[in-house]
C-alpha cells in the first residue's frame, strides 16, 4: 500500500480508498469555497488560513485533515506565487467565484 491509499470509515469497510481521486483541485475549491464563504476577507493571511484550516477540519475530520491541508497550502502557493500578498490572489479567485452567475 503506497501514501495514497488508505481505508476509510466512512465509506463501504474494508474498501481501499484512492485519495488522490477523492480530493482532486476542483473538488477541493468547491470544499473552499461551499464552507468558506463566511470568514471575512480582511484578515491577515496567517489569520484567516488558520481559519480556513479549522473549517476544513470540522467537514472533513481527521481522517484526511494533512492531505486536506496540504492541498490547501498548495493551491494557495500556486495560485499567489506571482503577487507580493499571499492571501490576495485566494480572495481575488474566491470573490470571482462567488459572484459567477450575478
Amino acid at each position: 500500500m503506497d501514501d495514497t491509499t488508505q481505508f476509510s470509515t466512512y465509506l463501504a469497510r474494508d474498501r481501499s480508498v484512492n485519495i488522490t481521486d477523492i480530493f482532486d483541485e476542483e473538488k477541493c475549491r468547491n470544499v473552499l469555497v461551499r464552507y468558506c464563504a463566511h470568514i471575512p476577507r480582511n484578515y491577515q493571511y496567517r489569520d484567516g488560513i488558520r481559519l480556513v484550516f479549522l473549517v476544513l477540519r470540522d467537514h472533513l475530520g481527521d481522517e484526511f485533515l494533512g492531505y486536506a491541508g496540504g492541498v490547501l497550502y498548495e493551491m494557495i502557493e500556486v495560485d499567489c506565487h506571482h503577487s507580493d500578498d499571499p492571501g490576495a490572489a485566494f480572495q481575488r479567485w474566491r470573490h470571482d467565484h462567488l459572484n459567477r452567475h450575478v
